[in-house]
Parts: C-alpha cells; structure tokens; sequence
C-alpha cells in the first residue's frame, strides 16, 4: 500500500490487492488496463511464487517486478521471466 501512495501523485494509476487470490482476480478482470505487476513473493493464502507462475500461464507478457525479504527466491522467480528482482529493503529510486 505504501508505492501505491508514493506511486499515485506521480500520475500512475494503482490497484492493490491483499492476497494473491485477489491480485490473480483482478489481473483477469482488468488485464488489458495492466501494464505491470509489483509482486511480493509473502502474501497470504497463495503464495508469491504460486501467484508469478499462474501470471505466467496466461499473461506471458505482462511484466512483473518481485519486491522481496527473501533473496534465496531470486532464481527461480528470474527463471520465470520476471523484469526485476528487489529484495528489502530497497529504496524508491532502485524501483
């Protein structure tokens, strides 16, 4: 929640979700009006990974930069064509 405040007063317009269950559902619902995905790979119900490979399976374009505390995930999200890999802390300037 906290990029989509720093995100909206630069002009860009910002959907958050509070699990990956959401996140999937609104990709489906607004895909065409999507232009990226910041991903936390901790979320509850499914997890990060589970939510990038099921963006994958439908959305082989839609590009998605993983924000993370966990840097022992960066293979296997890069292996899953994501266009960044951001372990936390990292500041706004990195994103």
């Amino acid at each position: 929640f906290f990029i989509s405040r720093v995100c909206q007063p630069q002009g860009y317009h910002t959907i958050t979700a509070s699990s990956g269950i959401e996140a999937l559902k609104y990709i489906e619902e607004l895909e065409d009006k999507i232009d990226l995905v910041l991903l936390d790979l901790r979320m509850p119900g499914m997890g990060g990974i589970e939510v990038l490979k099921s963006i994958r399976k439908r959305h082989e374009r839609l590009p998605v930069i993983v924000l993370t505390a966990l840097p022992e995930k960066k293979e296997e999200c890069e292996a899953l064509d994501v266009e960044a890999f951001l372990t936390k802390p990292y500041s706004l300037e990195d994103l």
